[in-house]
């Protein structure tokens, strides 16, 4: 609240009482790990108040952001899922509904796997036949169609960024009925790849311009 009424000094305080009380800590094998204790000598943090926790620390927003209606397409846009979490983490995952790119970062969340196969999907897509999959600037061949809205990505565990051209802008989008198991058949994935492959140079264009970078992002080959 004190954020949101702009008071910087309360905010500092009260920053640093909660510094006091949460005990927040690494911990681990590998120290890569984060939360908080409240100097209960738990052998965990404990998940609630963690969570409530993690909120006083978003740098960017305050708590009237969270009652204003905003992202009404969240749950319709195209949608990053099936990640493999714990083993890899998401840092990024934002729709650019003025280039049609979403935007995915990856990172190795548990060093034990660093570098082995996994894969994710993207779904709520408008033509995943169109859908073209750039990964640290160079395009992806073997992306998989599961269906007219949903792509598979082979990918590893390992820190990516990703451009994905998925054609949306905001629009309505006609969903086919989810068959996860299904790929797409021979001759279908011969066309769609075709028609897929027309729209490489167009979106290699869009990142090499810089006009679908984030902040976040800037400067990230």
């Amino acid at each position: 609240m004190a954020k949101a009424l702009g008071d910087h000094t309360a905010v500092s305080r009260l920053s640093a009482a909660a510094e006091r009380y949460s005990d927040p800590k690494w911990f681990g094998d590998d120290m890569d790990k984060f939360g908080w204790w409240f100097n209960n000598e738990d052998p965990w943090p404990r998940g609630q108040p963690s969570a409530q926790q993690m909120i006083s620390e978003i740098s960017e927003g305050n708590w009237v952001d969270a009652f204003k209606v905003q992202h009404l397409d969240k749950y319709t846009a195209p949608t990053l899922e099936g990640v493999d979490y714990p083993s890899l983490g998401v840092d990024t995952a934002w729709n650019d509904k003025d280039s049609g790119v979403l935007h995915v970062g990856t990172y190795v969340a548990d060093r034990n796997r660093a570098g082995e196969s996994t894969s994710w999907q993207i779904s709520n897509l408008p033509n995943a036949g169109e859908a073209v999959v750039i990964c640290d600037g160079t395009t992806v061949s073997d992306v998989q169609v599961l269906n007219a809205n949903t792509i598979r990505v082979p990918t590893d565990i390992g820190q990516h960024q990703y451009q994905i051209y998925t054609g949306y802008f905001g629009q309505e989008i006609a969903m086919a009925k989810p068959d996860p198991s299904t790929f797409a058949s021979a001759a279908t994935a011969s066309a769609t790849r075709r028609t897929a492959e027309q729209n490489v140079k167009a979106a290699e264009a869009v990142i090499a311009s810089g006009a679908t970078g984030c902040p976040c992002c800037a400067g990230v080959a």
